[in-house]
């Protein structure tokens, strides 16, 4: 028995670097910005999220090639050729899909977002991962509809205007539902619970890109880094700072030149926002079909309590 319970131990527990750091990020959040909100120019937030989708949110996905080593199912017939073809075709399709079909593009992308955020709160079940990532995404949507509509409406029109005020659900319920389900996750590790209420708290009293910073780079990315890292051979530690580092840079030279030639004449704010949420809409389908073919089967399937992660 005390073999078996060694073994059900959660691999990333309190010490894990993602919840310490989205532990303080968050904290300080709430403590600087709700005080002296009335005095924060309106650009300040979209700068961090910039700041903090290049030095952590996109070398997060940057791993993605190094994963695929790793799980044994690099394409061995066409290669690195093949895979940078395919990542590179899968991202472009999206851009043309979100042209062609902006509304419906957004949601698929808020969809998707829910399943691939759920992943952050392994080892529970998919089920519970799910509603997890779907919770997260509609809290700032609840508590601040307007500023969410005129986002959306950036990135999809008057269509996604609508799509923010119809998923707009009550506050009270989402509170609600948000520490049932905090509770329920704190029995597959406890620092879910508390990784939730800072998350009510941080969408309730500041902006929802200050909310989406703190949490998607100080968490999500931060979360999936430090599993690639013990995941990844000592051996091939050393290639991963490099992959990281040269895909990285890559993606900031294609981001800067969609922000110089293809969104020029707008203000900084409606240049910003598509590039940055359609930018991470095209590479997010493209990682998250790498995650599912480079992970382990889930525990449903294995009927384990142990889960590798990924």
């Amino acid at each position: 028995m005390p073999a078996r319970r060694a073994q059900a131990r959660p691999a990333i527990d309190a010490g894990d670097p993602a919840f310490r750091l989205f532990s303080a990020a968050a904290l300080m959040a709430v403590l600087l910005y709700w005080p002296l909100a009335a005095w924060v120019p309106d650009w300040l937030p979209l700068v961090l999220l910039s700041l903090g989708v290049v030095f952590l949110g996109i070398p997060h996905g940057a791993l993605d090639g190094l994963l695929l080593r790793n799980s044994g199912h690099w394409p061995r017939r066409h290669g690195l050729l093949g895979f940078h073809l395919s990542y590179l075709l899968l991202a472009f399709g999206v851009v043309v899909l979100w042209w062609w079909l902006p509304t419906v593009s957004l949601a698929a992308f808020l969809l998707i977002s829910a399943i691939h955020f759920g992943g952050d709160f392994k080892p529970a079940p998919r089920s519970w991962q799910w509603l997890a990532g779907a919770w997260l995404l509609l809290l700032p949507i609840a508590f601040h509809t307007a500023d969410v509509a005129g986002l959306f409406e950036m990135l999809s029109g008057n269509g996604g205007a609508w799509l923010a005020e119809t998923l707009a659900l009550p506050v009270a319920g989402l509170a609600v539902g948000g520490l049932i389900l905090a509770a329920a996750l704190a029995r597959f590790r406890p620092i879910f619970a508390i990784e939730l209420v800072l998350l009510l708290v941080l969408a309730w009293l500041t902006p929802p890109l200050v909310y989406f910073a703190v949490y998607f780079c100080c968490l999500h990315s931060l979360r999936h880094f430090h599993r690639s890292w013990h995941q990844t051979p000592a051996s091939r530690r050393r290639r991963l700072w490099q992959e990281l580092i040269g895909y990285s840079l890559a993606t900031l030279v294609l981001g800067l030149a969609a922000f110089v030639w293809l969104l020029s004449g707008a203000s900084l704010e409606q240049r910003l926002v598509p590039l940055i949420f359609i930018g991470l809409a095209a590479l997010t389908v493209p990682h998250m079909l790498i995650l599912a073919w480079a992970s382990p089967p889930p525990v449903e399937a294995r009927q384990s309590h142990r889960y590798q992660d990924l």
